[in-house]
């Protein structure tokens, strides 16, 4: 690709900005600017005579309101995968990761491997993107709550794992209803109580068991 763009180094808050005329011609020196409408309007403005695009890494949360304001402005957008950037800053002289030359190394990618990079228009594709982040994010809190849930069954239900699986839907059954071993009277008060209660998980992921009897 080629053209006039501006590069965007996204972080909480604020972003490092740099203008490109082309490959290897920066417009200007790296500039940091607030995620804020005033700011971003008043410095795309300075940093080429053109028309740029915006080029920006995928970052998750902190780049949404740098993209929104792209986008209701109608300026062309492209965002790139970071490995692919990581690649490109292995290359270089100094591969070392700088917020400041980071914004070199995104206009990189633009204009070296456009096959790569993909243009973000918000549509279909764009929601598709953001749905299978916040899953990718899900399943990261899974694998906490998991194991931290695990860690604790462990001091109070010491080889209850090697009984059943504890993550079932019966044995977080158990778990729910005794609270504690100390609580059951007999295996047949257990196998009664699985019998005859149902069990219900709630939206919010809480379980909730009914029972025809104690056990």
């Amino acid at each position: 690709m080629d053209g006039p763009v501006i590069s965007f180094d996204v972080s909480k808050g604020s972003s490092h900005m740099r203008g490109f005329l082309g490959h290897g011609r920066p417009a200007g020196k790296v500039a940091v600017v607030r995620h804020d409408r005033d700011a971003l309007r008043e410095r795309i403005l300075r940093e080429t005579g053109s028309d740029p695009a915006a080029v920006h890494e995928h970052t998750g949360v902190y780049g949404h309101v740098l993209e929104r304001y792209l986008d209701a402005i109608g300026m062309r957008r492209y965002a790139i995968s970071p490995l692919e950037s990581a690649k490109v800053r292995k290359s270089m002289v100094r591969p070392t990761k700088n917020d400041s030359l980071d914004c070199t190394t995104i206009a990189e990618v633009y204009y070296l491997r456009d096959v790569r990079v993909a243009r973000t228009d918000g549509g279909t594709y764009g929601r598709l993107r953001e749905m299978s982040r916040h899953y990718r994010y899900l399943l990261g809190l899974k694998v906490i709550e998991k194991g931290r849930y695990f860690r604790c069954l462990d001091d109070v239900w010491p080889g209850f794992d090697e009984v059943v699986g504890p993550f079932s839907e019966k044995s977080l059954a158990v778990v729910a209803h005794y609270g504690h071993p100390s609580g059951i009277r007999s295996v047949a008060g257990v196998m009664a109580f699985l019998d005859n209660c149902l069990i219900k998980i709630a939206s919010s992921g809480e379980i909730k068991i009914t029972s025809s009897g104690e056990n």
